[in-house]
């Protein structure tokens, strides 16, 4: 019996190095074929994140500012708005001169509170409440392009003044990119808002 299994040990044939060299080239193939599908797999996944961060915060930050937008009161007094801007309900401020329009408002909410939303020189989308310093609204990872205020359509409107029967609207728009490692990728977007309380005199 001893005989047969020693036979059998020794008749047994083994790989050849040529057998050995094919296999172990077919196997680093594939292992880089794998690596880089994996790799290219989470960089795109990388650059969906930024990217839905950045639809996020946007939807985020526009809903923010609506909802205090429809609630704006009218200045009654200028106390917020300033003396020239009596029973208005909206100011543009921050006018840009290069692109002939405003990259801020300024109203009262529903708190009796001097509300200031704008895009500062350093392109960063702010808020300021009453005479607190103004805070970032978005992440300092996106490079907001341009943000534009417009009334009733009319870049050249200023103010939406008191007195008339007109339901004023209020529309943000603003384009912000997120740049990666593919270039950059861009959102713009657009809302328009009309103070929730009636325009009448």
């Amino acid at each position: 019996m001893n005989k047969i299994i020693d036979y059998k040990l020794f008749n047994q044939k083994g790989f050849s190095l040529l057998e050995l060299v094919i296999v172990l080239t077919i196997l680093v193939i594939v292992i880089g074929i794998t690596s880089s599908i994996f790799v290219a797999m989470i960089q795109n996944q990388g650059r969906s994140l930024k990217e839905q961060e950045m639809f996020s915060q946007i939807s985020y930050a526009l809903e923010n500012f609506s909802k205090m937008a429809q609630t704006a009161k009218k200045d009654v007094n200028g106390s917020c708005l300033g003396s020239g801007f009596i029973n208005a309900t909206y100011l543009l401020t921050h006018f840009n001169a290069s692109e002939s329009f405003y990259d801020g408002v300024k109203f009262i909410n529903k708190e009796n509170e001097c509300v200031e939303f704008f895009l500062d020189t350093s392109g960063f989308f702010k808020q300021k409440i009453g005479a607190l310093s103004p805070q970032n609204i978005l992440s300092t990872d996106f490079d907001v392009e341009y943000l534009r205020f417009v009334i009733d359509g009319n870049k050249s409107i200023q103010a939406s003044q008191g007195g008339d029967l007109t339901q004023h609207r209020l529309s943000i728009l603003m384009k912000a990119t997120i740049n990666d490692s593919r270039g950059p990728q861009t959102r713009v977007v657009q809302t328009t808002v009309s103070p929730l309380e009636l325009n009448t005199p």
